[in-house]
């Protein structure tokens, strides 16, 4: 008999690490879907400075390849314009940066899908860590992941 072990979010912070650019934004999107309303319905609206709110509207601004690449540039920790800007958020405000850009693609008209048959294995892993953590881990490694 297998027996489930309680995931923590050190290791699950480990595995996001190890994942490419690309399968960050996957992890990220996917984190969304499956848990991003029960962890940080209330981030924006209490992390968000007026310096965030000016990073996200500034974000919104750019066409989609050029708002894919800064996406790319901050994951990668490129050192580009907006991954400067970025990296001068408190972790608060990245969290809501991310959690605002999650919910403004679900909104779209085509909101990005991700096909679970084409999600990498170390995507999967990373995720099912996430879901076994308690509310309040899943909220401490999304905070580990945006400061790190």
């Amino acid at each position: 008999m297998t027996t489930l072990q309680a995931s923590n979010p050190k290791a699950v912070l480990e595995r996001y690490t190890q994942l490419s650019v690309s399968e960050k934004l996957v992890f990220l999107w996917m984190t969304y879907q499956r848990v991003g309303q029960t962890i940080v319905p209330d981030a924006p609206s209490q992390a968000y400075s007026e310096v965030g709110h000016r990073f996200h509207q500034t974000f919104q601004q750019l066409g989609a390849d050029s708002q894919e690449q800064a996406m790319r540039d901050i994951l990668a920790n490129r050192p580009t314009r907006f991954a400067g800007q970025y990296e001068s958020l408190p972790s608060n405000c990245r969290l809501a940066f991310w959690f605002e850009l999650a919910q403004t693609l679900s909104a779209k008209v085509n909101p990005p899908e991700v096909n679970p048959s084409q999600v990498s294995e170390a995507v999967q892993a990373a995720l099912t860590e996430l879901e076994n953590l308690e509310r309040d881990q899943q909220l401490e490694m999304l905070h580990a992941i945006f400061t790190a």
